[in-house]
């Protein structure tokens, strides 16, 4: 798979660029790297709220990715954050949006 090694690649030294970036302002970050989980990294800092950060370097996150992230979030009263590379080098992260609280599962 062409390609596919070079991205997983920059995809993990983003998240390390991340992770260094939040422990700099003080929190202390667990990366689940590999875990195939909603989020990258989690973020605890005392007299703060919880942050699940999923880190994408384009800042893109599917429909169904911020929905998963946005609940996990809101189950273990975190913030639901995306981290995304604003400029080579940059690391920004923004809140998580979602539509109407959540998607209702009709069964």
């Amino acid at each position: 798979m062409p390609g596919g090694r070079s991205n997983r690649r920059r995809g993990d030294y983003f998240e390390r660029q991340a992770r260094d970036h939040l422990e700099d302002d003080g929190w202390f970050v667990v990366r689940a790297a590999g875990s195939h989980g909603v989020a990258d990294l989690v973020a605890l800092k005392k007299g703060c709220q919880p942050l699940l950060v999923s880190c994408k370097l384009n800042g893109y996150l599917r429909p169904l990715e911020r929905e998963d992230i946005a609940l996990a979030a809101f189950h273990a009263g975190a913030i639901a954050m995306v981290a995304y590379r604003a400029q080579r080098g940059i690391v920004a992260m923004a809140p998580v949006r979602t539509g109407p609280p959540f998607r209702a599962i009709v069964v």
